[in-house]
């Protein structure tokens, strides 16, 4: 489906969301210093699987201001440090949706991966969206 050159813009808000759903009555994931790394390790993994089962190698993680209404401020801030040290490219902006993010972004990649299903309207010959059925 994605061609290796391919850029992929991945809209982090419904991972976060199918994250915060998929864990409860989990155990918690402890960090070294107790930190909660639970939704942390689930963003993480599915990053990779969906990476993994679509051959992804160009993407950019677009965080947008409802991120924080999905998941805790410390949350989206921890997953930002990590995708920040593995440096993948990340668009972190407080003030926008995801959406309105993915629309600014656009033209810079041929796949945008998001649940929101407004931005079909962005499908283009240049421009195509992956809805993924990440709880499913």
């Amino acid at each position: 489906m994605v061609a290796p050159g391919d850029v992929v813009l991945v809209d982090l808000t419904f991972l976060l969301k199918a994250n915060e759903h998929s864990f409860y009555d989990a155990p918690l994931l402890l960090g070294p210093r107790g930190e909660d790394n639970t939704i942390l390790y689930g963003v993480a993994r599915d990053l990779l699987r969906l990476r993994k089962s679509l051959g992804i190698r160009n993407a950019i993680v677009v965080i947008g201001s409802d991120a924080t209404t999905i998941s805790s401020d410390t949350t989206v801030n921890n997953v930002l440090c990590l995708l920040r040290s593995l440096r993948t490219v990340v668009v972190h902006e407080q003030k926008s949706t995801a959406g309105s993010l993915c629309r600014s972004l656009a033209s810079v990649a041929w796949w945008v991966m998001t649940q929101y299903k407004t931005l079909l309207q962005l499908v283009s010959d240049k421009c195509g969206i992956i809805l993924p059925d990440i709880e499913g």
